[in-house]
């Protein structure tokens, strides 16, 4: 089984995460931070999901729902470097993610995934299933809220 550097994991999610350069890949300036750094757009999901999904796979359907936009630099993530019981290159949300109520209908949410776009098929990058509660069912007037740090994702 092959395997990454605890090194080049957390430099990949600083990357994907935090827009920031990743030097010495391809010549000495490396992979480049975009111009504008963007945002990840996070996503709810009622079942399981696999390598070949997309955004909308499974994805919640209650009335109001939408994808949350969540700013690709540190201040919207949080990179685990070498803390002692974390994994190096474990991302997590710095930034409360509130999702809009709930407004008709309902949707258990089992997963919860970052993509690229704030609808439609769009590509789905990580994903990961919620940890506690597994499922969260959502009912009229709720709206599902995750805390800073409370969803974490592994770079590997």
């Amino acid at each position: 089984m092959s395997r990454t550097t605890k090194e080049f994991r957390i430099e990949l999610a600083k990357h994907f995460f935090h827009n920031l350069p990743m030097a010495g890949i391809g010549d000495a300036a490396g992979l480049q931070s975009s111009t504008a750094s963007g945002s990840w757009w996070v996503s709810l999901h009622t079942e399981a999901l696999g390598e070949d999904a997309h955004q909308n796979t499974s994805e919640a359907d209650y009335g109001g729902y939408a994808r949350v936009a969540v700013p690709r630099n540190a201040a919207g993530w949080g990179v685990m470097e070498d803390v002692i019981g974390q994994v190096a290159g474990e991302v997590t949300n710095a930034v409360q993610i509130l999702f809009p109520r709930c407004t008709s209908g309902s949707s258990t949410i089992t997963h919860i995934g970052i993509g690229t776009s704030a609808s439609g098929q769009g590509k789905l990058h990580f994903f990961t299933q919620l940890a506690e509660p597994v499922s969260v069912e959502v009912t009229p007037g709720q709206a599902p809220v995750f805390e800073p740090g409370e969803v974490s994702w592994v770079v590997s």
